[in-house]
């Protein structure tokens, strides 16, 4: 008897510490490209520990239960700490809205007429488009050149085209490249106060090259946006998600805000778009751009300036 009690208690032990590992392999995975990958599903590895907790407290296994739900919290902080970390999207002041849209062409399955509806809906003050291809640029300019007085397009074949549609005009507009990957960086106004936008696009790190090309491109992101003392938004695709080491270490390096405040976890994608914002501005808004076949296509937000983002601008 006290031989099978005995090797219960050892699989609870088991079982509590497999959980209580999967928790900070989640948070602090080794740079090993299997366990990065694994920890992009902390979402979802959390909603699992929830379930389990509840199991526990059904069979009564009240310290499985506890170890259960301590990880669910932890983990629970750890992703928040990892978003936009406001509960509420703040309140409306007096300055003007900018809205915009990110959105990755090669997601477009329902043909251009779709797409050209939701910017329609939308009505975006910019717009940026990644994995823009010589088919895509002729759409675009044929039907959003009236309302879109500025544009800047890098046509590509592979997957680095982009391209900026705005309703400000555009003051500046710069690019820098990462080997053969180009970024964009340009200058508009709003409320007579500069803003920038840099739009970027990063290869996936799937193995040891890639993830150290990855980090590279991302050094140079971060020192292009450290360069400009005036307002600025990083925004493309980085596949990465919000809580890896590199975004995490690349928020703090930048000062950067997440615009991203929760997850859909309804159809088990991970958020690999960013849009990332100085702390001149407050995002007030912000959802996930679906067609009508819920396929994720983007990201869309709204900003203003903070109500001394101006002065703390020209301080800089």
């Amino acid at each position: 008897m006290n031989s099978k009690k005995g090797s219960i208690n050892l699989v609870g032990w088991v079982i509590g510490m497999m959980i209580a590992l999967t928790t900070l392999l989640v948070m602090f995975p080794p740079n090993m490209s299997f366990l990065k990958k694994g920890s992009e599903y902390a979402v979802f590895i959390m909603l699992g520990f929830l379930f389990l907790g509840m199991l526990f407290m059904v069979l009564h296994k009240k310290k499985l239960m506890a170890v259960s739900l301590t990880c669910v919290a932890i983990l629970c902080i750890f992703l928040k700490n990892s978003s936009n970390d406001n509960l509420f999207f703040p309140e409306r002041n007096n300055s003007s809205i900018l809205s915009l849209a990110h959105i990755n062409l090669s997601y477009i399955e329902g043909g251009y007429e779709e797409l050209l509806e939701i910017i329609d809906e939308l009505d975006p003050a910019i717009i940026s488009f990644q994995e823009m291809t010589p088919n895509w640029n002729f759409i675009l300019k044929e039907n959003l050149s009236k309302e879109y007085i500025s544009k800047y397009s890098l046509v590509r074949m592979d997957t680095y085209g982009m391209a900026l549609y705005s309703k400000n005009m555009f003051t500046k507009l710069d690019t820098f490249n990462y080997q053969d990957i180009p970024n964009i960086n340009i200058q508009f106004e709003l409320d007579d106060q500069p803003l920038h936008i840099c739009s970027s696009y990063l290869l996936p790190p799937l193995n040891k090259s890639s993830t150290e090309n990855m980090l590279n491109h991302l050094a140079l992101i971060s020192e292009k946006v450290n360069e400009i003392a005036a307002p600025v938004f990083a925004i493309g695709d980085y596949n990465l998600v919000p809580w890896s080491s590199e975004i995490r270490d690349f928020r703090v390096k930048t000062d950067l805000g997440l615009s991203r405040r929760n997850i859909d976890v309804s159809r088990f994608q991970k958020p690999y778009d960013h849009i990332m914002y100085s702390n001149h501005l407050e995002c007030i808004a912000f959802k996930e751009l679906e067609d009508k076949n819920l396929n994720h296509i983007g990201i869309y937000g709204q900003y203003q300036l903070k109500a001394n983002g101006f002065q703390i601008a020209r301080s800089n």
